[in-house]
Order: C-alpha cells, then sequence, then structure tokens
C-alpha cells in the first residue's frame, strides 16, 4: 500500500523497555502512563531516534476525559512527520499559466503533512497520527460517558496507554465494531468520504477515476462508490503489483482497472468514447500520475487534488503538472485540516457514525495486519517497510 525511497530505521531507547500497560490507583486517582515520544525529526533513511516515556495523569477536569487506548493506526503519515524537514510550504490553489500557446491550470498538488496538519507538531511530540480509545473517567462538564468510544483528532499523538483529552480533540465513534477499523476511520476513510460526497453529486451509473486506488482512501472511495452503484475506473502506477491489487480491488466493486502507462494509448481513448464522461477525478500523487488522471476525466467535469495520507515517499512525486483549460473542468484542492478545522462537531461525527455503519454492515473491507503494542519495534518496522500492502495497527491488551 505504501513505498519509501529507503527502509525506515528506528531505535527505541535501551533504557525504556516496554512494560505492562500502565495501571489506575484507585486510592490516589491518578493514572501511569506510557507513550512512544521522538525529539527530533530526521531525513529520510536516518535513524529515529524514539523513548518510551513515563508520565502521571490527574484527574480529568472540565470538560476533559481520561481515555484509554484501545489501537493505533502504524501509517505513512507518521513516517512523513517523523522526517520532514520543513512545514512552510503551504499548498497554493491552482493557477492560470501559458504553455506552447495554450493555456493551461498549472496544478500544485497537495502534500500528505498539509492534508492533515495546519503545521508539524511540536516537538518532543507523542508519535501517531490514528487511533481509537474508550473513555474511563469523564470530567463534570463533559458530555462524553465512561466507554464511549473516541477517534483523537491529528496532533494529539496516538502511540500511547491513557491521555488526558477534552472533547474538541476527539470525534465519537460506536464501540461495537472492531477497534482496529475505529483506529483508521479518522484519516483515510474520512478523507474519502468527503472526496466523494463534497465535489459532484454523484448519481447511480455515473463514472469516476482515482490513482492510487489500493490506499485506504481509494479502498474506500471504491465502497462508497459500489454502495451507490457508482462506476469506478481505478488507475494504478507501473510499480504496483498489477495482478495482485487488480483481483483485491475488483472484489471491493471497480469496474475497470488501468495501468498509468496505457492512459495516452489508442485503446484506452477508445474504451472511454463507449463509456459515459467521467465526471469526477481524485489525484493524490500529482507529476504525470495526476495529469493522466486529468485526462481520463470527461469535458467540464471535476477534478480534485489532495494529500494521501498513503501514498508517501516512493510513489507520490508531488511534482507540478498543467491541465488544457479548454477542457473546461472544475479543479478543486481539498485537505482534511482545513475541513476538520471549519466542520462543526456534529459533522464530524455524522461522517464517523456513516463509515462505522458501514463497517458494522460489513460493507467496508480495508486491507489491515495487527500486532500488540509491547511488540512496536517490530510493529515500526513493518508498518514502514517497503511495498507493504496493508496497514498495521497496534491493539492494547
Amino acid at each position: 500500500m505504501a513505498a519509501f525511497r529507503s527502509a525506515a530505521s528506528v531505535s527505541i531507547s535501551k533504557s525504556a523497555a516496554w512494560k505492562p500497560l500502565s495501571t489506575i490507583s484507585r486510592r490516589q486517582m491518578s493514572v501511569s502512563a506510557k507513550a512512544l515520544t521522538y525529539s527530533s525529526r530526521v531525513k529520510p533513511g536516518d535513524e529515529l531516534i524514539m523513548n518510551v516515556d513515563e508520565s502521571t495523569l490527574a484527574k480529568p477536569s472540565g470538560s476533559q476525559s481520561l481515555v484509554r487506548f484501545l489501537a493505533s493506526s502504524i501509517s505513512p503519515t507518521d513516517y512523513v512527520v517523523m522526517h520532514a524537514q520543513d512545514d512552510s510550504s503551504v499548498p497554493s490553489p491552482p493557477t492560470m499559466s501559458k504553455k506552447r500557446f495554450v493555456q493551461a491550470h498549472d496544478i500544485k498538488p497537495v502534500h500528505a503533512i498539509h492534508h492533515v496538519f495546519d503545521k508539524l507538531p511540536s516537538l518532543p511530540a507523542v508519535g501517531g497520527v490514528e487511533g481509537v480509545a474508550v473513555v474511563e473517567e469523564s470530567g463534570p462538564n463533559s458530555k462524553l460517558k465512561v466507554g464511549d468510544w473516541v477517534i483523537p483528532l491529528p496532533g494529539v499523538g496516538t502511540w500511547r496507554t491513557h491521555a488526558l483529552l477534552d472533547e474538541s480533540q476527539v470525534i465519537p465513534v460506536r464501540n461495537d465494531i472492531q477497534p482496529e477499523y475505529a483506529a483508521v476511520l479518522g484519516l483515510g476513510p474520512a478523507t474519502a468520504y468527503r472526496l466523494f460526497h463534497d465535489f459532484v453529486n454523484l448519481k447511480e451509473g455515473d463514472w469516476i477515476v482515482l490513482n492510487y486506488s489500493d490506499s485506504l482512501v481509494g479502498q474506500t472511495v471504491v465502497q462508497l462508490a459500489a454502495k451507490k452503484g457508482v462506476k469506478v475506473i481505478a488507475m494504478l502506477t507501473p510499480y504496483q503489483y498489477i495482478q495482485v491489487f487488480s483481483a483485491h480491488l475488483k472484489a471491493l466493486g471497480v469496474d475497470i482497472v488501468v495501468n498509468e502507462n496505457v492512459v495516452n494509448t489508442w485503446s484506452m481513448r477508445e474504451m472511454l468514447s463507449e463509456l459515459p464522461p467521467v465526471k469526477l477525478g481524485l489525484d493524490c500523487l500529482g507529476g504525470d500520475s495526476g495529469r493522466k488522471v486529468a485526462r481520463v476525466v470527461g469535458k467540464n467535469g471535476t477534478f480534485v487534488s489532495y494529500g494521501n495520507v498513503d501514498a508517501s515517499g516512493y510513489y507520490a512525486s508531488y511534482k507540478p503538472f498543467m491541465i488544457p483549460k479548454d477542457k473546461n473542468l472544475n479543479i478543486q484542492q481539498f485537505l482534511l485540516s482545513s475541513w476538520l478545522a471549519k466542520a462543526s462537531q456534529d459533522e464530524k461525527k455524522k461522517m464517523i457514525d456513516d463509515l462505522a455503519t458501514m463497517v458494522k454492515d460489513t460493507k467496508l473491507h480495508l486491507l489491515m495486519e495487527r500486532k500488540p503494542f509491547e511488540s512496536h519495534r517490530l510493529a515500526l518496522r513493518l508498518g514502514w517497510e517497503m511495498m507493504r500492502d496493508r496497514r498495521l495497527v497496534m491493539t492494547m491488551n
């Protein structure tokens, strides 16, 4: 699912061996919590130093809740954040330019960091962007109840046993689905939900196209489309295992799987001429891949550039590209970070409720693998290895 230019090198401080999960002292009403933290960012390929820190959490006050984590994902976004050297390159909207006397839209792809964060987390930071936790104690002004499940917003840090979180830092999620699914809903599937619902009023029989479609974003878009009867063209890069991914994507509901290399061929043009115009194109890679998505979208269609939280490193070029003006495409840019900042708590909850209901009804299937949190050294190595085809989720005892 995600690939990186070099294998991740992670070192956990020797003095910080992971001991059994923290316990609550009923007499003292405090919690001993452990967390995987990092105090500096390194260049890709360099050794990343992480520590196991222990702290004592007090009784929740105000609208806070004491939560215990159930599962935490290891995602490509975690890798990007911990290896980022700069977050100043804020994505800019498409502009018009001229190339060879032809007017064209100049597209600057959205980087995964900006898709998730307004700015990088301050250091030192707790690792992990995705996770799910259960409320163990609520503050006097909190609407959350003991036993409720919550998804922390990006920036909270999820590679930990416990945390004190305010209501504004979490989104409630139903507690009758697998915790590993709940742990990943707030990023990839949430991005897919917004992409599918916010830009085009898609109807049964309409067509869409997307690249890097085997990511969690892509898998969710495909299943949202299948649920509504929308047809999907899935583009895979030449680096991906076409035969393996093609079978999986078709099982999820993809109608046509193509290698990007054939987009400019006569056979591809002939196939598209026999279909209704493609209404929506979703690009997370930029460069030549993004340009080919735009080529497949029909005239007067909609093209959306977004930061794929799964497509970091090797696949994502993030290179600017151009789309001819004469296609008259409605060109849009999507950042989940901007949507989360503006959306109400009710809007966030509805999105997560819809996705969690799909999981409960077995309408959303994602490729994932579980490892216990105590095996975090192995989990980190596996979660960031090259050519990985499934998301690794660490589960707590």
